[in-house]
């Protein structure tokens, strides 16, 4: 997983960093387990009036995008909060995946499939006729 940290309105503090890849370690262990690329974009902004910091994390993958954000006066409180927001989003995105999977596609899907196998029996049926026809 691909992880960018941007600071906006502040300097870049490795402290602050540090907790940050703490704090995104379960989400990263979730999202190693699946295929295709990740990419995460954790940015935190420093206002000069209250909430003091903004906090927004951006998740891209090839099944789903999540984003959870979250404003306040401590930034590590705020960290906390986006990353357990991210991570629920993540598992909210997950049970889809799965319900989905379970269910098949949508309606509209089966349908263009049985229709598909529909036409090549056809297809199949007409080839064995004109076959005992040359016989």
């Amino acid at each position: 997983m691909d992880i960018k940290i941007t600071f906006r309105g502040m300097e870049t503090d490795a402290a602050i960093e540090k907790h940050i890849r703490a704090q995104l370690k379960t989400i990263a262990d979730l999202v190693d387990k699946e295929h295709g690329p990740a990419k995460l974009e954790f940015i935190v902004e420093k206002r000069s009036k209250f909430p003091n910091f903004a906090i927004t994390a951006r998740m891209h993958k090839p099944t789903c995008h999540c984003v959870a954000q979250h404003e306040g006066a401590d930034i590590y409180a705020e960290i906390n909060e986006v990353s357990d927001r991210l991570y629920q989003e993540l598992v909210k995105c997950k049970e889809w995946q799965v319900d989905r999977k379970k269910q098949g596609c949508d309606g509209e899907c089966r349908n263009e499939r049985y229709l598909k196998d529909e036409a090549a029996a056809e297809f199949e049926v007409e080839e064995f006729i004109d076959l005992e026809d040359e016989e």
